[in-house]
């Protein structure tokens, strides 16, 4: 068995292509994301419908979808700054009616039971720790300590989480896993992804980097002139 997991993609096309061209060579029996596959990036569409095509693809909603369930207009979240908004408003208004569908279909976990050398892991997905009603919890700084808290009463051994943008991994209680975003490098030019192998060895992760054209995509947010594209350059691609 071999999964490939990936962490908010964020309309990052050209990144996106470069990660499922490097898990189909190796492979990979199916991909889990742990949600945002929407916004920041230019072609959040395009990267949603590649996705949608692949048929051993699944998801966790994250909070860039969910601020779509039930549709999205003024007045907008007073969380999100005008271009920022002006941008969600741009994606929706360019999902499909099976779009939204879909996204709104996406569950808040997946499980998964990996077997292998005489181990047995149960690795758990979500976007990021959630209240007893499913919000998602404040940003925090992740510790062995506040990732125990924040998973309490989680039944997984593995967790795999992603939202804050972060690289880390910590092992308290059980072993939390977040990779770093997919579509958003800051001033690198790779892809950060995880690959599970579950065979007569064991029960392993590996975290790669998985280098793309990061030009290609700053090219397309100028091109396509998305509404916030100086401040994502700026922020999210290192400034170019």
């Amino acid at each position: 068995m071999k999964i490939g997991v990936l962490n908010d993609i964020h309309g990052n096309l050209p990144a996106l292509e470069a990660v499922l061209t490097f898990f189909r060579e190796q492979g990979c029996d199916e991909i889990i994301g742990t949600g945002d596959v929407l916004t920041i990036g230019p072609d959040s569409i395009e990267c949603l419908h590649r996705l949608q095509s692949l048929p051993h693809f699944h998801m966790v909603s994250g909070n860039h979808e969910r601020c779509f369930f039930g549709g999205f207009g003024p007045p907008y979240p007073s969380t999100m700054q005008v271009k920022e908004a002006a941008h969600h408003q741009w994606v929706f208004d360019q999902l499909s009616r099976e779009d939204r569908q879909w996204l709104e279909a996406l569950p808040r976990r997946l499980e998964r039971r990996l077997t292998g050398g005489g181990q047995e892991i149960t690795a758990a997905f979500v976007h990021y720790p959630m209240d007893r009603i499913g919000n998602f919890l404040p940003n925090f700084e992740p510790s062995k300590q506040a990732l125990d808290a924040a998973f309490e009463g989680e039944p997984a051994q593995w967790v795999f989480y992603g939202h804050d943008h972060r690289d880390s991994e910590f092992t308290g209680r059980r072993r939390y896993i977040n990779l770093g975003p997919m579509g958003c490098p800051g001033t690198g030019a790779a892809a950060p992804v995880g690959w599970i192998t579950a065979d007569a060895r064991g029960v392993r992760l590996e975290r790669l980097l998985i280098p793309y054209d990061k030009a290609e995509t700053i090219r397309h947010l100028k091109a396509k002139n998305t509404p916030d594209h100086e401040q994502v350059i700026r922020w999210f691609f290192g400034g170019e």
